[in-house]
């Protein structure tokens, strides 16, 4: 069977120039630009979800901040989620979409994906093992300058949020 993807936003998707998914393509899209002429384009988030092709939507909201609006219909709706980093911007926010996508049955994904990514992956195990020492601080950084092509709220209290998110989700993942 092939995964329905459906595109909502355009700001960073990461799946819309590619045409070789494997065991999955994008049947939808909402508000996502220019598309092959086989996706069916929706004039609403609502109306993309209702779509039974559609069984995994890619969020990526013209603001972060507002991103998790988005993130909580589709998973309402029973759907799976890829969101564009970050997928919220608060921590309250983050536990809650992940408790309603446990709730209902869906996955829910960072389109990060630091967690299972080296050096990421290897650092639970070491810590479980003694082979490293007391935590006392973590430092998360943008890994990217700004530039007039990128989203123009990088610069905004967003950002900033953006990279209290990340810091977050990494040390969930580390302690």
């Amino acid at each position: 069977t092939t995964l329905g993807i459906g595109l909502y936003g355009h700001n960073g998707h990461q799946l819309a120039g590619d045409t070789a998914l494997a065991g999955a393509q994008i049947v939808a899209s909402c508000d996502g630009g220019a598309m092959p002429t086989s996706v069916r384009i929706h004039a609403t988030l609502t109306e993309l979800i209702a779509d039974p092709s559609v069984q995994l939507v890619s969020i990526c909201a013209p603001q972060r901040a507002t991103q998790v609006d988005a993130i909580r219909l589709v998973l309402r709706a029973g759907k799976h989620v890829l969101a564009e980093k970050p997928m919220v911007m608060r921590h309250d926010e983050l536990d809650e979409v992940m408790a309603l996508a446990h709730l209902r049955g869906c996955q829910l994904f960072d389109m990060a994906g630091i967690a299972d990514e080296a050096p990421y992956a290897a650092i639970p195990p070491l810590l479980a093992q003694g082979a490293v020492g007391t935590i006392g601080q973590i430092v998360v950084r943008k890994s990217y300058q700004y530039a007039p092509w990128r989203p123009q709220d990088e610069r905004s209290e967003e950002h900033t949020s953006e990279l209290q998110s990340r810091q977050y989700l990494v040390c969930r993942l580390l302690l």
